[in-house]
């Protein structure tokens, strides 16, 4: 039996841990996270548009009656409708990288004591050996915003990839009239360390769960965790 977690409960908990943000990450919003009751907000429909549109193209989201994309996100009842002029970085990064592979799923399997731990992660693309999140935020992008991050460790010791790179794509929030969007990137790569470091977050994420009740809302399934493992990494 194996305890199954993902790196955005674990980076929640990090962040609330260090008091990132102006301890604005409280207990409250990790146990929110770790039940599964986050609920969406705009900044989270918009950046799953944006998303989309990076990984799909515009072509099937265009509505030819408006001259907008509308996107339908699962969950959501309304579409996230953008305006041509803000989707122009996400078509731009699309062009510059034609054989990336988009949301590609990987593993990363370790051990809390004698527990099998699985970690289940979608990159958001991989092309060739260099791993590829892409992050939508209207906060500064500051390179020490995602260089403290558990998700592009894990990232790398799932794939084996020589690097990550943060594709992120800051934007203002006007009162009226679209968005307008500035790319940044940062790149990131393995060191001595890292898997310790991250197995040391894994298992203080699992202790919070034991101490608050929450290890009912951590999956676990009946997979063998051998033969799994074996087949995991989408490099091989």
């Amino acid at each position: 039996m194996n305890l199954v977690v993902t790196p955005s409960k674990l980076e929640r908990f990090r962040l609330h841990v260090t008091g990132a943000y102006h301890d604005t990450i409280t207990k409250e919003k990790v146990i929110e996270s770790i039940r599964g009751d986050v609920p969406w907000n705009p900044k989270m429909e918009f950046g799953t548009a944006f998303h989309a549109i990076i990984e799909h193209g515009p072509e099937s989201f265009y509505n030819p009656l408006t001259g907008q994309y509308d996107v339908k996100i699962e969950g959501v009842d309304e579409v996230c409708t953008l305006d041509p002029r803000e989707i122009i970085e996400a078509v731009n990064h699309r062009k510059k990288y034609p054989l990336m592979v988009h949301e590609v799923p990987a593993k990363y399997y370790t051990r809390v004591g004698v527990l099998p731990v699985r970690v289940n992660m979608r990159l958001d693309g991989m092309n060739g050996a260099e791993c590829h999140e892409h992050k939508t935020t209207d906060r500064p992008a500051d390179r020490t915003n995602y260089e403290d991050s558990i998700q592009w460790r894990l990232n790398l010791l799932a794939t084996g990839g020589k690097s990550v790179q943060y594709n992120v794509f800051q934007y203002d929030n006007p009162r009226s009239g679209p968005r307008t969007i500035t790319p940044h990137s940062f790149t990131f790569v393995p060191y001595s360390g890292m898997k310790s470091e991250v197995d040391k977050w894994i298992s203080r994420l699992i202790e919070f769960c034991e101490v608050n009740d929450l290890i009912p809302f951590i999956d676990w399934d009946q997979i063998d965790w051998d033969k799994d493992k074996d087949r995991s990494n989408p490099l091989l």
